[in-house]
């Protein structure tokens, strides 16, 4: 799935899980575990931040409703230096 308008930072950041679910759904996994250095999609995607952006309310809708399809989805802060695989991940969204 991919938006056709351009977007922010805080848009972009989503891409990533978008893709990681896709592909943990294409190999059939039923558990996730989705490590990102974003502070600000964690908190969307648990509940802490609200998602005031309308842009962003859409990638977090969709976020969602994948969610749904897997028995547990847990979502990890972690920091920047970490992020190899998310880094691999928005390459594969681009």
């Amino acid at each position: 799935m991919h938006f056709s308008f351009k977007m922010s930072n805080n848009q972009d950041e989503y891409e990533p899980i978008i893709v990681g679910l896709v592909l943990a759904q294409d190999v059939k996994a039923n558990r996730v575990i989705y490590q990102t250095d974003s502070r600000l999609i964690v908190g969307h995607l648990i509940g802490e931040y609200q998602v005031k952006d309308t842009i962003l309310f859409q990638y977090y809708h969709l976020v969602q409703n994948m969610i749904h399809n897997f028995v547990k989805v847990k979502l990890e802060h972690i920091s920047k230096g970490d992020n190899i695989r998310i880094d691999v991940l928005f390459k594969l969204a681009r």
